[in-house]
């Protein structure tokens, strides 16, 4: 699980962290082709579909020197093409940072629609990835 930093966070967070969560995701396309819409084959090819158009915009807008390690998608339980948010990991906190930086500038603002053919998303914030106690960093990577 990831924490957003938020008004509750220690100073210097911020600076720690390595990733960053989007909420309020917005997919400016209609998919193609739908027949079965119910049948499990065609939902994890629409959230396939959407999962690569959200993550082609999320490198569109992060910096050269900014791109995210790993980007997971989590998918609304019900409308299972919904995507309910986005954790996005980065190798250094300075990556993190930018790409927060960056990701907040392109927000949509309050009633905007993302243009046709894009993704967008309304809200952008720093998280931090809770460590285990007592396990290496890169050991607690492969757990």
């Amino acid at each position: 699980a990831a924490f957003a930093a938020g008004d509750d966070a220690r100073p210097g967070e911020f600076a720690e962290a390595r990733a960053l969560t989007l909420d309020g995701i917005a997919i400016g396309y209609k998919p193609k082709g739908v027949k079965n819409a119910a049948s499990t084959r065609q939902m994890l090819n629409l959230q396939c579909e959407a999962r690569g158009w959200l993550e082609v915009r999320i490198r569109e807008v992060c910096p050269r020197g900014a791109q995210p390690a790993e980007i997971m998608c989590v998918f609304d339980a019900i409308m299972c093409t919904s995507i309910r948010y986005v954790l996005a990991t980065f190798a250094h906190a300075a990556q993190a940072r930018q790409a927060v930086v960056a990701c907040q500038r392109a927000c949509l603002g309050e009633g905007e629609a993302p243009e046709a053919g894009r993704c967008a998303w309304r809200r952008c914030s720093a998280a931090w990835l809770p460590s285990l106690p007592g396990v290496p960093e890169d050991r607690a990577k492969r757990a």
